[in-house]
């Protein structure tokens, strides 16, 4: 970007024409790929997705034409990294947003910076941004825990340093041609040993360890790692094409050039066939290699027959921009209008609403088992997301009883409300819930959202039982706040105080063993693969995390207990 804005061409325009020109070229290159994988999106979906509506998918899209699906992600508190967001089909749509985010700034950025001299830029404006930048992902991820962290992930203001790093590179190189003059031999030697292939080899075989090393590795590190030899790596190239150096490197490797050119069509294309994969084969690792083989298939296809003969066709804006116009209003009808999802039978309502009451009835129960099917269970597991799970709209219900229950718990907590309601008919005068996504009722967690709300309806309440249900969460794995012997200490502390305030506490042992469960991946997967696969979910059992640390044997006998 800065070659392009920067070049001597550009500084002999105007910056009006200069910015126009370079809108342009970045319109046309990203939108028509972009906008193709939106409508292959909108027709694939509702065909192959049995628990797909209409009313998850035109938020998304709205979001993805506009550019902002990284602010969606951000205000609706969706985390990329939640295994659950397998529904979020433009997901990895917020790193390219945060691009044409920052597309829109960039001229003025270096119209500014072409203004002051070149050593002030280098040493002083873009440290100072890059400052500005760290300053500011410490302070979100300090002061405001899971939602900061979510910011410093999705936001152009903490990702701008990525950018800046490529800025810094043109400068130096710019600093090198300028001052390693003939005068100054040992700076010749340097420039020399800089551009010479062995270092880039050396760069580009670093950048390719810490981009393929099977380990994910911490992102602290290796984010700023990747940006400095980047911008080495890019500082000590210069004009590649003036250097018959160059076809020495490994960059010049015709395999690679390729993958660099298709590695557009893959980053676009690659999450829908990933959502397709996962809706047929689940999770399993062998079917993990053949998804990402469809992936480099279908987008090097994309490459070649869609994306390529649009870059070479060079069309001008007075064509261009009237397909661009029309592409836009037919993918917003399609969106909008779309509705198709298979109507939920009546026997399936019926047992949702009506029989699985009899649950509790052994002989019952076993006469209506006989009319269950893998499309009914799919049905039933549609039936238990949509009406239950999402909505929540309910958070009362008031009884005959003389009891005060309280329900405390994460989303997943909604879907265990018709078995507590059975358990409890005509018990409870008053059952109430206390529901947040995400929740993990204890201090030291990442996702430990509302407790200082959560004590005080405790105790405003004054529940004679309390149900502790939540799933499975990842910050229990690796929990970002404190060490474990203080997280064990925080979750004792909460079982005592909720003990300690009402007469019976009940803790689901199932929702502590069953990581990344969800009743839309369950229904999917048996429609699709009927009763034929193990549906057996992958436990992990918490407790023997603690066992295998080092805490204090007090802490972890009363966790155990």
């Amino acid at each position: 970007m800065a070659m392009i804005l920067l070049s001597s061409n550009s500084l002999k325009e105007t910056f009006f024409t200069t910015t126009l020109t370079f809108y342009y070229r970045r319109i046309y290159r990203i939108l028509p790929l972009y906008l193709f994988n939106i409508l292959f999106t909108l027709l694939i979906v509702p065909i192959a997705s049995f628990t797909y509506v209409q009313s998850d998918l035109w938020p998304q899209t709205k979001s993805a034409l506009t550019f902002s699906t990284n602010f969606a992600m951000l205000f609706e508190k969706h985390d990329y990294f939640n295994t659950g967001l397998l529904y979020y089909w433009y997901k990895h749509y917020w790193s390219l947003c945060v691009e044409m985010q920052f597309y829109a700034i960039v001229p003025f950025l270096l119209y500014f910076s072409k203004r002051l001299p070149l050593l002030i830029s280098l040493f002083l404006i873009w440290p100072l941004i890059i400052g500005g930048c760290v300053f500011l992902i410490f302070y979100m991820l300090i002061n405001y825990g899971q939602n900061g962290a979510q910011f410093t992930f999705t936001m152009l203001p903490a990702r701008i340093y990525e950018f800046v790093g490529g800025f810094i590179a043109f400068h130096a190189q710019q600093a090198i041609d300028i001052y390693f003059d003939d005068s100054h031999k040992i700076l010749l030697a340097i420039k020399k040993t800089i551009n010479s292939v062995i270092t880039v080899n050396i760069l580009t075989l670093a950048l390719l360890i810490l981009a393929l090393y099977p380990v994910k590795l911490i992102d602290v590190y290796t984010l700023p790692a990747t940006i400095v030899l980047t911008a080495a790596l890019i500082a000590s190239i210069g004009r590649t094409k003036e250097k018959n150096e160059m076809k020495f490197s490994l960059l010049a490797n015709k395999f690679c050039i390729f993958i660099g050119d298709a590695s557009y069509s893959l980053y676009i294309c690659h999450w829908i066939i990933v959502f397709l994969g996962k809706l047929i084969f689940g999770e399993d690792q062998q079917h993990k290699q053949l998804i990402l083989i469809a992936c480099f298939i279908f987008g090097i296809f994309v490459h070649l027959c869609i994306e390529k003969p649009i870059v070479e066709a060079r069309l001008k804006p007075s064509t261009f921009f009237p397909w661009l116009i029309i592409t836009y209003l037919a993918i917003g009808y399609v969106a909008y209008n779309i509705d198709y999802h298979p109507e939920i039978s009546n026997v399936s309502k019926d047992l949702f609403h009506n029989k699985s009451m009899l649950i509790v009835n052994k002989t019952a129960w076993e006469d209506i088992i006989l009319e269950i099917h893998p499309d009914i269970s799919a049905e039933i597991g549609v039936l238990s997301w949509y009406d239950l799970c999402k909505t929540g709209k309910i958070n009362d219900w008031f009884g005959n009883g003389s009891l005060k229950i309280l329900l405390i718990g994460n989303s997943h907590a909604l879907c265990i409300v018709p078995g507590i309601k059975l358990a409890t008919k005509g018990m409870y005068s008053h059952l109430k819930l206390f529901t947040e996504p995400g929740l993990t009722p204890f201090e030291g967690f990442q996702y430990g959202r509302r407790l200082p709300e959560l004590r005080q309806t405790v105790k405003d309440f004054k529940p004679d039982i309390i149900y502790l249900i939540f799933k499975y969460m990842d910050d229990f794995d690796e929990p970002t706040i404190g060490p474990v012997d203080f997280r064990v200490q925080t979750m004792q502390e909460m079982t005592d105080f909720l003990s300690q305030n009402s007469k019976v506490l009940f803790i689901s042992k199932m929702h502590f063993y069953i990581p990344h469960y969800s009743s839309l991946k369950y229904a999917e997967q048996m429609y699709h693969n009927g009763w034929s696969k193990d549906y057996l979910m992958k436990q992990k059992v918490t407790v023997k995390k603690f066992e295998k640390t080092d805490i204090s044997e007090t802490a972890r006998n009363k966790f155990i207990n």
